[in-house]
């Protein structure tokens, strides 16, 4: 069996299963190092500044495991074999993962660039849980990113922060066309 043969069978669908449980784990970890940096800043008048590697880190791993998965869901979606366990449970990880992916990549922007994108009602530099709300308010855009919602109290202003998330959208739509076809196929089975 090679490698096509096996992202394309039940094995393939359990590993994309278990890679999306490995994408949740970095975020997790990322606002557990923000609430801890918040937490230490409400006790010093120093205000400390989350480390960039450990973003870089984290969400380096956090991508990889994602593209993998996306890279199985590519596979068997445009082979056209949708087979294999239905779980609305693993479908809504994929969706999850990829919302906090997104997420951790527009707050890894705005560490790096404050003026990446535009936010009406920002949260002050001096609130005592700032870099949480960030990584919240970032949350938030990426929800609405992936259904291509767009109420435009936050928006992308740089050329490379509008790109990311034109690819966000862009893996919404491929995810939503997986969703939409395990269903079919699912209820065509059914019959």
């Amino acid at each position: 069996m090679n490698i096509n043969e096996y992202l394309r069978s039940i094995h393939g669908f359990r590993l994309m299963k278990r890679i999306s449980y490995l994408v949740i784990i970095p975020a997790i970890i990322l606002v557990a190092y923000l609430l801890k940096i918040d937490y230490d800043n409400r006790r010093k008048t120093d205000k400390k500044k989350p480390n960039k590697k450990v973003l870089l880190f984290l969400i380096g791993i956090a991508l990889v495991f994602f593209f993998t998965d996306f890279g199985i869901l590519c596979s068997r979606l445009f082979n056209q074999k949708l087979t294999g366990e239905f779980s609305i449970f693993t479908l809504a990880l994929i969706f999850l993962s990829s919302v906090l992916v997104f997420c951790s990549l527009y707050y890894l922007i705005h560490e790096y660039d404050e003026d990446a994108f535009m936010i009406s009602g920002i949260v002050e530099k001096d609130d005592t849980f700032y870099n949480t709300k960030m990584y919240f308010t970032y949350l938030y855009y990426s929800i609405y990113t992936l259904f291509t919602q767009g109420y435009g109290d936050i928006y992308p202003k740089k050329v490379y922060s509008r790109l990311i998330a034109c690819l966000q959208m862009l893996i919404s739509y491929i995810l939503t066309a997986y969703v939409f076809s395990k269903i079919i196929a699912n209820s065509e089975q059914i019959k």
